[in-house]
């Protein structure tokens, strides 16, 4: 094994042709869809028109092709534009102005499961909260980001 990939699967490494099928060319289609239809020019003026929810849809129509993100990081991104709160947040986001997908997750109120751990004095299942760092609101331990 040389590097990340068996030369046995990829014998021409970075340049064999099921490489570039299988791992290297949907991320760059992806890439050059995303720098076409959210380049810095249109990017600045969807958020100048307000307009957050284009943004979303092209973010989650590129995301959605490909498997760029864990399963886990594709929920919070759906469940982040869910409500009108989130997509002027991911608009931000997606600009610097926020942390991370947390961060957009806890300001939008995304729904979420509780984490829960038993008791020790009475045995019932007790729900864990955290203050998110850089966030207001609290957030429940132990979920994906």
């Amino acid at each position: 094994m040389r590097g990340a990939y068996d030369v046995r699967l990829f014998p021409k490494e970075f340049q064999d042709e099921t490489y570039l099928d299988w791992e290297r060319d949907y991320k760059w289609n992806a890439h050059r869809e995303w720098h076409a239809g959210l380049n810095r020019s249109a990017y600045r003026s969807f958020l100048r028109e307000g307009q957050f929810t284009e943004i979303a849809a092209l973010v989650i129509r590129i995301e959605s092709r490909t498997n760029l993100l864990v399963s886990f990081e594709k929920m919070a991104l759906r469940d982040a534009v869910k409500s009108a709160a989130g997509t002027p947040l991911l608009s931000m986001a997606l600009e610097g102005r926020r942390k991370n997908l947390m961060s957009v997750r806890c300001h939008c109120g995304a729904s979420t499961k509780a984490n829960k751990s038993p008791d020790v004095a009475g045995g019932e299942s007790v729900r864990k909260t955290e203050r998110h760092a850089g966030c207001s609101s609290q957030v429940r331990s132990g979920l994906p980001v």
